[in-house]
């Protein structure tokens, strides 16, 4: 049997530690006691809105995995987790955790209907506890704080059963900076099974492609897939770091405020800029600084 759990909102802005972290650490708990862990760690965008409580990007953190000979419980599972996220989480976070047993479609429709209005609405906590009571595979509980990141636990949950949202935690390729290979050999040295255009369209093994920096894997329609950034060098095409659409902020070298974020998901390029500053915070019309600057004008 097939379990996804997803974990939100368990940091702050002090970013001690980071949901993405958190959920690695999990994973690692269920590993050692015989759970077989799969793909990766999924990081799910949902809404930017003033009336929704986020760090800095209000995304969820997801992993699915198989029980192994020893058949872990339930029980056991969510112990794992909440042991794991009492022991990392921020003080001042509101953690949810949602847990998935199995899987089917009509369950995947309602989880999945429940993420994408996430990415355009703003949920109550109410209506996640009320959809999660209908189902009894599904266990939703808020482990601190106001409770809000049952919303986005459950959201990201079923962005993952879509297997058609998210990116995979981590950062691949970057020893292949600057590295011109086939698409067949691109895919190999990644780990993924296609590579797509903006519109998810495949490339042709034969096309040429390189990475400038690194690569972030994402999953569409069930593959793990590297997308193009819609850059070209002569007849190679140009891998996306998915950060690019991040980098209008302006630079921030004399920034007396800058700080580095240490979340590596959170950060963009090289460099002292606003995009690697622990005090930027994404909204729908860009990003905001949440520590006012010294002097001058800052990130």
């Amino acid at each position: 049997m097939k379990i996804y759990l997803c974990v939100d909102d368990t940091d702050d802005m002090n970013k001690e530690t980071s949901t993405g972290a958190v959920a690695e650490a999990i994973g690692r708990a269920l590993a050692k006691e015989g759970a077989q862990i799969e793909e990766g760690i999924s990081r799910h965008q949902l809404l930017l809105h003033p009336g929704i409580s986020y760090t800095s990007h209000n995304s969820a953190m997801c992993l699915s995995f198989c029980l192994g000979g020893q058949g872990l419980s339930l029980e056991r599972i969510e112990a794992i987790a909440e042991e794991t996220i009492l022991a990392y989480k921020a003080d001042t976070a509101n953690p949810g955790l949602a847990i998935c047993m199995g899987d089917t479609p009509q369950k995947r429709d309602a989880l999945l209907a429940f993420g994408l209005r996430a990415k355009r609405d703003v949920l109550t906590q109410d209506q996640a506890y009320a959809l999660a009571a209908e189902m009894p595979e599904v266990t939703l509980r808020s482990l601190g704080g106001d409770g809000s990141g049952v919303i986005g636990a459950l959201a990201g949950l079923g962005l993952r059963l879509s297997r058609n949202d998210g990116t995979f935690r981590g950062k691949k390729g970057v020893y292949l900076h600057g590295k011109s290979l086939t698409v067949a050999q691109m895919k190999e040295a990644l780990g993924v099974e296609q590579i797509v255009d903006a519109k998810g369209i495949p490339l042709a093994d034969h096309q040429e492609v390189m990475v400038e920096q690194f690569v972030k894997v994402s999953l569409q329609k069930g593959k793990r897939s590297a997308v193009l950034s819609g850059r070209k060098k002569g007849n190679c095409f140009i891998l996306s770091s998915e950060r690019e659409e991040k980098k209008n902020g302006p630079e921030a070298a004399y920034c007396p405020d800058f700080l580095p974020d240490p979340d590596e998901e959170e950060q963009v390029g090289e460099g002292q800029s606003c995009g690697r500053c622990l005090y930027r915070r994404w909204t729908a019309n860009g990003h905001e600084c949440q520590k006012p600057v010294s002097s001058g004008e800052g990130g």
